[in-house]
């Protein structure tokens, strides 16, 4: 947010750095009139308060963490014993990292949108262009069937627009209908 746009809402950083009470007087400033952005403030501090200070965001079983670092370490050494002198093996390790920091982030999102469902039904129609695009990422994919099957299952009322099976009611089969329109679009 900069002086010469005041309308202009400041980032999640921004919002981050006030809560924690390094933000500039600026975003005071603007927090001081936009409800929209006080509401982003409060999901900041909520999500704080259920993360905890330092807390690992993902908890990974030990079994499955040391099963995964075994397979990880077998498969390594095959394909040095297979390719010996090759680059290939150089993937393997940043694979699994990235596959780790994918598990942690679906997580992370998984979090934020069950924080945020109590709003999300009522919010995410109006705001989105493909209403198949139920967490509002622009994108439509697994992520929106597995926030519409959350809803569904936590009883809540849910836009009439969200009915994809075309029987006029909202439930897990228009989930499950959703998943069938994400594998279609990606294949």
């Amino acid at each position: 947010m900069t002086r010469s746009e005041p309308t202009a809402h400041p980032d999640e950083a921004a919002l981050e750095a006030h809560r924690t009470g390094e933000g500039s007087a600026d975003v005071a400033r603007h927090l001081e009139g936009c409800a929209a952005c006080l509401q982003r403030l409060e999901l900041l501090e909520t999500l704080e308060a259920e993360l905890g200070h330092g807390a690992p965001l993902v908890s990974i079983p030990t079994e499955r963490d040391e099963a995964l670092r075994s397979l990880l370490t077998q498969g390594a050494a095959d394909l040095r014993r297979r390719r010996r002198g090759r680059v290939l093996t150089s993937w393997v390790l940043p694979a699994a990292a990235c596959l780790l920091v994918g598990v942690g982030l679906v997580s992370l999102r998984e979090r934020r949108q069950h924080e945020t469902a109590s709003e999300a039904p009522a919010m995410m129609a109006s705001t989105t262009l493909d209403r198949r695009d139920l967490t509002g990422d622009g994108s439509v994919d697994v992520l929106d069937a597995f926030a519409l099957a959350r809803w569904v299952e936590s009883g809540r009322r849910l836009d009439p627009a969200w009915d994809f099976t075309g029987d006029q009611v909202v439930d897990r089969r228009d989930a499950d209908a959703l998943v069938r329109d994400v594998v279609r679009l990606s294949s």
